[in-house]
């Protein structure tokens, strides 16, 4: 999941910064993740498509359009939940979460 998000941010932020974190929280220990850039930001009508299967950048010829299906795919697998806020020409954070070990 990480590999996907960081390989996106660092392609659309080619002068600027990629930050990547996590944090436990709660009883639980729900880890929350995230990636966030300050470069191109995605267009608000794109944004609700960007997890969708085969959903590529029209500006860039490479890609399949899988790669956020995958993540959303194994982050929902594993009863988590993945978000993206994004503004254009401001940069992206995608997070994710996952909910602690069960007993």
């Amino acid at each position: 999941m990480f590999q996907n998000l960081i390989a996106n941010a660092i392609s659309y932020t080619p002068r600027g910064e990629v930050v990547i974190g996590a944090s436990m929280s709660g009883a639980g220990g729900t880890a929350e993740c995230f990636v966030r850039d300050n470069g191109a930001g995605i267009p608000a009508d794109r944004r609700g498509a960007v997890f969708d299967k085969h959903e590529t950048d029209p500006e860039k010829a490479e890609g399949l359009g899988l790669g956020l299906a995958i993540v959303k795919t194994f982050v929902e697998a594993h009863d988590g939940v993945v978000t993206v806020e994004s503004e254009l020409g401001h940069g992206s954070v995608f997070r994710f979460t996952l909910p602690g070990q069960r007993s």
